[in-house]
């Protein structure tokens, strides 16, 4: 039995591929290997799952292609391949990162939660002109400008502490006519840019760059609206639900 991949297009038998990379879920996990996704809406309650959200979308090939882009973001992320870093006042700068692959993850991150018919990623809707021009870039490893879907990340904190591992539904809002992607995804916080304008320097500066150079913003929770308002509409769903 086939179908057609969403990447290649290719009829192929399709592989139970993840929506969020594995690697993002690794510090999640209780000792049952199971991980809390929380939700903000009052009609949905709190789900544990033993593997992160998968879907039938890529062939085996495909699958093949992300994964250098996913290890080698992995390895970043958790202090494997190690990156020079710099601490700026709140900011986080680090340097040597692997341009291209660091790029193509996150691309591939945005783009299967916009393809994807999970609940948990509805809100994350760039539409088809933008599906199809990420789907190009990752089939052809063009990893583009800094400022072609650009990401922000946020180290959230609490008390001066790290947030520690967690995800929460994504969103979407609209800011100085751009479209924003907001989702945490163990702990740290990824707002991508879906736009055709231009985005001020001030904030293109904070996108990864050629050069491998990333800064990496610290704040904490209630400073940053999407966290302080999902912790205020989760308390408050809990509060109605009796629990």
């Amino acid at each position: 039995m086939s179908d057609v991949c969403r990447l290649c297009r290719t009829p192929s038998a399709l592989q139970q591929s993840h929506i969020v990379s594995e690697f993002f879920h690794k510090e999640m996990y209780d000792d049952k290997h199971r991980f809390l996704v929380l939700s903000s809406s009052p009609e949905r309650k709190e789900m544990k799952l033993q593997k992160g959200v998968r879907e039938k979308l890529l062939c085996r090939d495909c699958e093949q292609l992300l994964s250098p882009w996913e290890r080698y973001a992995n390895e970043v992320l958790h202090g494997a391949t190690r990156s020079r870093t710099a601490m700026v006042g709140n900011k986080l700068l680090l340097r040597d990162l692997d341009y291209a692959k660091t790029r193509l993850c996150f691309l591939s991150l945005l783009w299967r939660m916009s393809i994807s018919s999970y609940y948990l990623f509805n809100e994350v809707r760039i539409g088809k002109k933008h599906e199809e021009r990420i789907r190009q870039m990752l089939l052809n490893a063009d990893a583009g400008e800094p400022d072609d879907y650009g990401f922000l990340c946020f180290a959230p904190l609490i008390n001066g502490s790290e947030l520690g591992p967690g995800i929460l539904q994504p969103d979407s809002v609209r800011l100085d006519g751009h479209r924003l992607y907001r989702c945490l995804i163990g702990g740290m916080l990824y707002v991508f840019f879906v736009t055709s304008h231009k985005v001020p320097d001030v904030v293109k500066s904070h996108f990864l760059q050629r050069d491998g150079s990333w800064v990496i913003i610290t704040e904490d929770v209630l400073r940053i609206d999407f966290l302080r308002d999902a912790i205020f509409r989760i308390g408050q769903a809990i509060c109605e639900r009796g629990g």
